[in-house]
């Protein structure tokens, strides 16, 4: 088993002398540690959002475990978007298997990877497809490290089985995955569902590149219920503003009006928070997704992992800010939207368990 606790140490990986202290020697070259600078900047600036909805980048350090634990491992990020830090992975040693349900986001990756030297483009891999119904035989039982966020929120309670057994058969006996979700601070036995609100601006910016940005996401106060109904894609949207070109925003007051007076000062607050930003567009809508999701605390890690297999080894709360908060403290006291698990098989009776170092 690798060392037991994540550190609580705030990392940079974007500061060159702590970014290649995760790198073997020969990735030390200026040419080659340039190539994976550009990468880790891209992670640090990246915009919290994807085609499946609200996205989280990596924690800082969770990313540097993984770098300090890569070489010779196994590592599979499902769900990955574009993948980046699993190429940061694959240049500290590992072998790596991005995943993720969009074509396109995994061609972005493969382009990444093409700006690495050769030895580390060999390593890096990718998967197609829905990760709740993967084919992964050529892998299962070798998966030394996998990691997921941003995604068993939006899953079912099939699809959270599905997961789960999925993870039991890709771990190796001494494997670990890393799993970060919405956090449930009431810890319930169960993954607790819930309604939440995504809003998000789209449109043309001044640069004329079309994009999209991640206003903010809040918890509605009517009672989720829909288990099937799990995913932003299945859920309600409504346009609340527009602009075209050469004109104002325009409120949707009859939409406003229909969604009630609470949820119209949060979506106004969110804008007002981002209005800087916000003006950057001269076309384009401002929307309001509302779908059912589920938030999971230790508890509800416990059971599922008990019910295939493994055991949570370790839980840590995530800040706002994205970085491991340190287990001392009072989650309640940050108020943290992420939880992050550490999961591993359970030890057969005939497996005695590993000692850490």
């Amino acid at each position: 088993m690798l060392e037991v606790n994540l550190s609580s140490k705030f990392i940079n990986l974007t500061e060159p002398g702590e970014l290649a202290s995760h790198l073997p020697p020969e990735m030390h070259e200026p040419k080659s540690l340039q190539s994976v600078a550009s990468i880790a900047q891209r992670i640090s600036s990246h915009q919290l959002l994807s085609s499946g909805g609200k996205s989280h980048p990596m924690i800082p350090e969770l990313l540097s475990y993984v770098m300090h634990h890569a070489s010779g491992q196994v590592i599979v990020d499902l769900g990955a978007g574009s993948g980046e830090e699993m190429l940061l992975a694959a240049a500290a040693g590992a072998t790596v298997y991005i995943n993720d349900i969009s074509e396109q986001e995994l061609q972005t990756a493969m382009k990444l990877a093409k700006t690495l030297p050769p030895n580390i483009y060999k390593r890096i891999h990718t998967i197609a497809g829905d990760c709740f119904e993967l084919q992964t035989h050529d892998l299962e039982g070798k998966v030394g490290i996998l990691i997921c966020r941003n995604l068993i929120q939006y899953a079912n309670t099939a699809q959270q089985n599905k997961f789960f057994a999925i993870i039991a058969k890709l771990l190796q006996p001494q494997g670990q995955a890393f799993i970060i979700t919405e956090a449930d601070l009431n810890n319930e036995e169960k993954p607790f569902l819930f309604n939440a609100t995504q809003v998000v601006a789209s449109g043309m910016r001044a640069n004329f590149l079309q994009t999209s940005l991640l206003l903010g996401v809040y918890e509605a106060t009517a009672t989720a219920h829909d288990d099937e109904n799990v995913s932003w894609t299945k859920g309600r949207k409504d346009v609340v503003y527009s602009r075209s070109f050469g004109a104002g925003w325009v409120e949707q007051q009859q939409v406003f009006q229909q969604m009630g007076q609470e949820n119209t000062l949060k979506i106004k607050q969110l804008i007002k928070e981002k209005k800087e930003e916000f003006k950057s567009f001269k076309a384009g809508l401002v929307s309001a997704a509302t779908a059912s999701l589920y938030k999971f605390g230790p508890k509800a890690f416990a059971l599922l992992s008990s019910m295939h297999g493994l055991q949570v080894q370790e839980i840590r709360y995530v800040t706002r800010d994205y970085h491991l908060l340190n287990p001392q403290e009072d989650p309640r006291a940050h108020n943290p939207t992420l939880i992050c698990a550490r999961i591993c098989p359970r030890p057969r009776a005939d497996q005695p368990a590993s000692a850490s170092p």
